[in-house]
Formats: C-alpha cells, sequence, structure tokens
C-alpha cells in the first residue's frame, strides 16, 4: 500500500474581528436603549460595559495576531521583508512581549518594524490610552463615597479625563454621581469602539498592511463621532 502523504491545515480564529463586532452590537444596543420610550437601566448599562471592554479586547487580540502573523513566513498580510518577520518571530519568543501592557505591544511592533512610535501625547494614541484607563477602572472596580456635591477624588479624575469626549449617560439619574451613571452611557459606547478602532487602523496603516483592516463586510462600525447632547 502506498504511503500516503498527511497533510494538516492550520487555522487562525480572528478574535480581534469578533470582539470589534460585538463592541460595535453593544454600541447600537445602548443607543436604542437611550431613545426607547420604556428604557431598562440596568439592560443599558450591561451594553455600555460591554462595549468598552470588548473595544480593548478588540485591541489586545489584534496586536496579538499581528505578532502570531509575522511569524508565519507564510503569511502576506503585510507588506514587510523577510529579515522584519525573522526579527520580530525571535524577539517575541526571547523577549517576552506577550507580557507588556497592550499599548506597550504596539509601540514595540512600530519599532521593530522601522517605524515611529505613537506619539503618546496626540491622537489616537491619546484616545485609547484613556479608553484603556477606563477599562482598568471598570475590571477593577474599587467603590469610592460620593454624593450629589462631594464626587470623590476617583470621580473628580474621571470627570476630568471623559466629560468633554462624549456625551452624558442620558438615562443617568441627576444627582448622582458622574461615574458609574454619568459616564457609562451610549456615548461612552461609541466613543469606546470609534478610539479603539482608529487607533488599530492607524497601526495597521503603518506597518503596511495589505488591504482591509476588517475582511468581514457589512460590520456595522459607528466610525462618525456622534454630535453631543
Amino acid at each position: 500500500m502506498d504511503d500516503l502523504l498527511e497533510v494538516k491545515l492550520y487555522e487562525t480564529a480572528l478574535m480581534s474581528q469578533c470582539a470589534i463586532r460585538t463592541a460595535s452590537e453593544f454600541t447600537s444596543m445602548s443607543e436604542q436603549e437611550e431613545l426607547s420610550e420604556v428604557p431598562s437601566r440596568e439592560r443599558h448599562r450591561s451594553y455600555v460595559l460591554g462595549a468598552v471592554v470588548f473595544s480593548v479586547v478588540f485591541a489586545e487580540a489584534a496586536i496579538n495576531e499581528f505578532y502570531l502573523d509575522l511569524q508565519e513566513q507564510t503569511s502576506r498580510r503585510y507588506a514587510l521583508d523577510n529579515s522584519v518577520r525573522t526579527r520580530i518571530a525571535q524577539v517575541w519568543e526571547t523577549a517576552k512581549i506577550d507580557k507588556l501592557p497592550v499599548l506597550e505591544k504596539y509601540q514595540t511592533a512600530l519599532l521593530l518594524c522601522g517605524r515611529h512610535r505613537f506619539d503618546e501625547s496626540a491622537q489616537p494614541f491619546q484616545e485609547v490610552n484613556l479608553l484603556v484607563k477606563l477599562r482598568n477602572v471598570i475590571v477593577h472596580f474599587k467603590p469610592e463615597m460620593s454624593s450629589a456635591t462631594d464626587y470623590g477624588k476617583k470621580n473628580l479624575r474621571l470627570v476630568g479625563m471623559f466629560e468633554q469626549r462624549f456625551a452624558s449617560n442620558q438615562l443617568a439619574v441627576s444627582g448622582n454621581a458622574y461615574f458609574p451613571d454619568h459616564c457609562l452611557g451610549a456615548g461612552c459606547a461609541r466613543w469606546a469602539v470609534n478610539s479603539s478602532y482608529e487607533f488599530v487602523k492607524e497601526f495597521h496603516r503603518e506597518v503596511g498592511g495589505i488591504g482591509q483592516l476588517l475582511e468581514t463586510s457589512g460590520l456595522p462600525l459607528p466610525l462618525r463621532p456622534r454630535t453631543r447632547f
């Protein structure tokens, strides 16, 4: 009997696409809830939290997928020389890049590709950096005593960071502290998706990404900022 040639096919699941689709859907649902005649504050809060968290999941998944892609010498999703691919693959294995904070992974990748790092005081880095901080406040939440007249140190800091960046939650109860009630609204959700997507898109352009950032058509991304209420 002739020997059979065994062929193994490997597939890389693009979690980044799933994450940004999820964040976008949560954003749309939070907007619909704010416009509803009979809104549910609990459901609305869940949608906004999902949009913020999955927007950061998108950014981290996208950069991890970039490093994995560069280790596969047959992949041509990025117009980079083989020498750059080899260097990145070696550094990934030896420097424990996977342990770096998400935005430092991007900065390191740009340097390894011979590009300039993002200006951390300008767009789009500044917005996504704030997004990561907001995600951390949510994921590592620490309660703080506050009132209508005394927001507390954390709330005052968050007001300074976000109040002018997106519209306040339309379902917030007047007099409640800025975070979470006024901060976590549809405006925040849309800002989160936009900030993450625009940052990853700029990185994709800088490193010579081939084709569209997202391969799936029909993705309901809210790419244009809404007018403040």
